[in-house]
């Protein structure tokens, strides 16, 4: 059973610096890769025909690009958040205004993602069409990555990559946005993932590396990586992944993690003793935050929740636990969203059959029906050929109360979803026109 976490964003106030701190590296010097990442917005979708129209869904999705159309504030520059196992080592790069060296520690331990397909704002209604009624399956998921080695090529560090399914999430809400989210255990003594359903080590060589370009910037590479056996989640269920860097170089504490080349030509010296750099990007929603409706959130172990006293002298907050993605400083917020996608399979019912299609056009019954106010209800309907659909919602009296559709659809099966709390109680008729095709059908709604 799940445990309910109720928070309070402005207690850990001052996280936020540590994206801009010197274990980062600029956000000017990470290029533009939605080129590169086109891949993950090509859906293939297909229509599965038989007695029951089902939808099939498989395909990569990854929320942060739909939240990122849908809500502004988004910085266009991608962070890259660099991850380091504990923060009792060093980072020494140059001030730039001084030409000194200055010291920082590392301030991300671990990042990850939450997945919930029960979400309106999910683009592609297919994989809304699942919603909170079916359960899905993960088979990998992929993540983008920056890796800088600077150590022998005898060095293999490791990714500690950790799964998590419905049974291991704690819901959760902040108390001043309103935004829900999920998190995941964390055992502070192994520094890993707590209550995980599988984990998986993934070795780095200097074949998984990216090399910064003269102007410090870089090409992002993306690592697919699966779980032994399929994550089978339940319906109207949650899943998660962690990732977490632990470099093949023993390490103690005061050692130089990270150093910047550049401090050599002031007259520093580089330490001996070598460490390779791993991390991962993400998405900034700042200086205002988008409260999430789902369990869609990051996931982040920092400095103030990697250890229990070791900082404050007492218990740290939430030292069991990754912390979910929105962090201030009292006047902005911070949301971060990894770039983090899921190998989703699904197959549902339309709610049409084969022998209620005319021409291949056909519209399915709502459900549920009848619908609370507070439900989230789903309707599907199919085309026999492509062209432009409108689905509309009539009062009793005849009076249009709601557009569900009205745009261009491909050929076969389709899915689309919306709130109940938009109706008053009462008997609705619906409607479909497509193609020369007319169809309309009933529900109801109840308080």
């Amino acid at each position: 059973m799940r445990k309910v976490y109720t928070l309070l964003m402005a207690v850990l106030g001052v996280t936020a610096a540590l994206a801009q701190a010197p274990n980062s590296l600029p956000e000017n010097a990470i290029r533009n890769m939605a080129e590169e990442l086109d891949y993950l917005n090509t859906k293939e979708v297909k229509p599965m025909l038989s007695k029951k129209i089902e939808v099939e869904v498989y395909d990569w999705y990854r929320f942060v690009d739909d939240w990122r159309a849908l809500s502004g504030s988004f910085r266009e520059q991608n962070s890259f958040f660099s991850i380091f196992p504990d923060t009792f080592v060093k980072n020494i790069t140059l001030d730039e205004n001084t030409n000194l060296a200055t010291t920082s520690y590392p301030g991300w331990c671990a990042l990850g993602q939450m997945l919930d397909v029960n979400d309106p704002n999910w683009s592609d209604p297919n994989i809304a069409g699942v919603g909170g009624w079916y359960p899905y399956s993960i088979d990998s998921v992929i993540f983008t990555y920056g890796y800088f080695r600077t150590s022998g090529p005898d060095v293999v560090d490791t990714l500690i990559v950790q799964f998590y399914n419905e049974s291991q999430i704690t819901d959760g809400s902040f108390t001043n946005t309103g935004s829900v989210f999920g998190i995941v255990g964390y055992d502070q003594t192994k520094g890993l993932g707590a209550n995980y359903t599988e984990i998986v080590k993934v070795p780095l060589t200097e074949m998984d590396s990216v090399a910064l370009t003269d102007d410090g910037t870089f090409f992002a590479k993306n690592l697919k990586v699966g779980p032994e056996n399929i994550l089978e989640v339940p319906k109207d269920g949650a899943c998660a992944v962690t990732v977490i860097f632990k470099p093949g170089t023993k390490y103690e504490a005061g050692d130089t993690a990270y150093f910047d080349p550049a401090l050599t030509g002031f007259g520093v010296t580089p330490p001996v003793k070598k460490f390779n750099r791993f991390g991962l990007l993400a998405a900034t929603q700042t200086p205002t935050f988008t409260p999430l409706q789902s369990q869609n959130n990051g996931l982040f172990i920092v400095r103030w929740n990697r250890y229990d006293d070791a900082f404050s002298g007492g218990s740290a907050f939430m030292n069991d636990k990754f912390y979910p993605n929105l962090f201030g400083n009292g006047t902005e917020q911070f949301g971060y969203y990894p770039y983090i996608g899921f190998k989703i399979k699904a197959n549902y019912d339309t709610g049409l059959e084969e022998g209620q299609l005319v021409n291949g056009n056909g519209l399915g019954e709502v459900f549920p029906n009848p619908a609370n106010t507070g439900d989230r209800v789903s309707l599907g309907f199919a085309l026999g050929q492509a062209g432009k659909v409108n689905i509309s919602v009539y009062d009793i009296t005849g009076k249009k109360v709601i557009t569900l559709a009205n745009g261009n659809y491909a050929e076969g099966s389709h899915s689309l979803t919306f709130q109940a709390s938009e109706l008053n109680p009462g008997m609705y008729i619906y409607t479909m026109t497509t193609n020369g095709f007319t169809n309309s059908k009933k529900f109801n709604v109840v308080k």
